[in-house]
């Protein structure tokens, strides 16, 4: 990353990540709403108790 030192620079780059953070959501939420039928968790992977997880 460059160290822009004009703020007007960085207040562009701010918005314009912003943006395309927004659209990103907006498209994986699209995804999320075309495949409904998908479990929304991971299974619970049940240990024994004696394991520990290293």
């Amino acid at each position: 990353m460059i160290p822009f030192t004009n703020p007007e620079i960085q207040l562009e780059l701010i918005r314009q990540q912003g943006q395309e953070l927004a659209r990103e959501a907006a498209q994986y939420r699209r995804a999320r709403a075309l495949r409904p039928e998908k479990p929304r968790h991971w299974p619970r992977f049940k240990r024994p108790s004696g394991q520990s997880v290293a």
